[in-house]
């Protein structure tokens, strides 16, 4: 039994507080009814703010230095091999679903990154976006897939592409999987017993790497009276309507909570990071490239590389340190001096109009508690997230207002959305500030349980 109501969590991948809490407020009566009625405020998202590992960040009140985890794609070791997907497997930290589970307690959870492949709990699991299609086993226990099919009349995962030109079927794709999933929300709300429920929407993830230049004038290719004009306002519209319709089915006893991983801002364009470590002779290639084209480890001159990197809504910089990689050049006591000059470089960086471009650098060993597995070497945000960290080589120019996956119009901010109702009628209400990504955890178990494990880090939200 629980210490008093249940606690459901929407999870809305990407939601922008500054589009919620102000700029669309009046268009969004539930968020509004949230906000008057509980409290809310801006959640500080982990470093790197990315969709993997900030959710796995905040269902277990760990940093990704203790998850291991640096983004979707990590190294696997100190081998020149490529990236691989940090998927399910390598969070060996337990979930709110899994100390739920050791206090009986039974939990749904629906749709949450970095749950695939679906792991056994207490109660449903239906797996998130790294699932590869709707045919493989997505959920636990397995024949709750079939449930999931015939309640919404076919679930969706995530959209096919969200990097298209195609915006029509794109924005057609969003609201459907939307649509579906808390069609799917509903459906176990209300058939299943639970203690703990979570159900996460990209929705406003991928509406906003697709359609942010179309309604906001701050982006560099914003154009007014353009057909998509109103799509991004017009689905946070229908994500408020979603939200209503879940949160009239809990009971008067059972708290509230709606979250996002991370924001969103403008992409203001991309900076090619490998470009500038060639040109800084901090890279070399065997042969140059006739055309941009993703870096690849065999185009690489190993025996002269001293720094090479990934591209991302953040870089990731990794250094060739002897004894460390197998062909690694950087003796072990230059590290300090490589990792200083680089930051200086990068902090004083001009953009393409001769103004600093703000880059923000950070050591993965000094911002987080522990390392574990293999962590960047620095990390990189352009720009302080405003400008995309573009991987390619042979482009010609350090700087590019294209980016080099596809088309994407946003990058991730730090902040996304913490909203709570409490049902006790002396809670307190209003906004609220300094929250984390790491205080969702012990928030909700508190609720549940009444304690929290000692190790799980973050303040209980009062």
């Amino acid at each position: 039994m629980t210490m008093g109501g249940r606690v459901a969590v929407i999870g809305l991948d990407c939601a922008s507080p500054d589009l919620i809490f102000h700029t669309w407020r009046d268009d969004l009566p539930t968020f509004r009814r949230l906000m008057t009625c509980g409290r809310y405020g801006r959640l500080r998202s982990s470093d790197p703010p990315i969709t993997i590992p900030a959710w796995s960040c905040m269902v277990t009140g760990k940093d990704p230095g203790q998850l291991g985890v640096y983004g979707f794609r990590n190294r696997k070791d100190y081998s020149y091999d490529d990236l691989v997907i940090a998927d399910s497997t390598w969070i060996r930290e337990p979930t709110l679903w899994r100390v739920l589970s050791r206090r009986r307690l039974r939990s749904i959870v629906i749709g949450v990154p970095q749950t695939y492949p679906p792991h056994p709990l207490r109660g449903i699991l239906v797996s998130g976006m790294l699932a590869p299609n709707e045919r493989v086993q997505f959920t636990y226990p397995p024949e709750a897939r079939e449930t999931l099919h015939e309640a919404t009349g076919g679930y969706i995962i995530d959209v096919r592409d969200f990097r298209t030109d195609d915006k029509s079927a794109l924005l057609s794709q969003i609201k459907e999987m939307t649509r579906r999933r808390f069609r799917a929300a509903r459906h176990f709300l209300t058939r299943e017993d639970w203690d703990f429920f979570m159900a996460v929407d990209m929705g406003p993830d991928r509406i906003s790497h697709g359609f942010w230049k179309y309604f906001d004038p701050r982006h560099p290719k914003y154009e007014p009276d353009n057909p998509y004009q109103d799509a991004v306002r017009d689905y946070y519209r229908l994500l408020d309507q979603e939200l209503g319709s879940v949160w009239e089915l809990l009971d008067p006893q059972d708290t509230l909570i709606v979250v996002s991983d991370h924001g969103a801002r403008p992409m203001m364009g991309g900076f090619c990071v490998n470009e500038w470590l060639r040109r800084r002779r901090y890279l070399r290639l065997r042969h140059e490239p006739a055309s941009p084209v993703r870096l690849t480890r065999d185009m690489i001159d190993w025996s002269n590389t001293a720094v090479w990197s990934e591209g991302g809504y953040y870089a990731r910089l990794y250094f060739n340190i002897r004894g460390r990689e197998p062909e690694g050049i950087v003796e072990p006591d230059d590290l300090g001096r490589l990792g200083a000059d680089l930051t200086a470089e990068l902090t004083e960086l001009q953009g393409p109009h001769g103004a600093l471009l703000g880059n923000r650098v950070l050591d993965p060993r000094e911002i987080y508690r522990e390392v574990n597995r293999v962590a960047p070497d620095l990390m990189l945000y352009p720009g302080d997230l405003s400008w995309r960290s573009v991987g390619s080589v042979g482009t010609g120019d350090i700087y590019t207002f294209d980016n080099d996956t596809g088309p994407d119009d946003a990058n991730h901010d730090y902040h996304g959305i913490f909203m709570m109702f409490d049902p006790a009628g002396d809670a307190p209400t209003g906004e609220m500030a300094d929250m984390n990504i790491l205080d969702v955890a012990p928030t909700v178990l508190r609720r549940l349980c009444g304690d929290v494990p000692e190790d799980m880090r973050g303040t209980v939200i009062e």
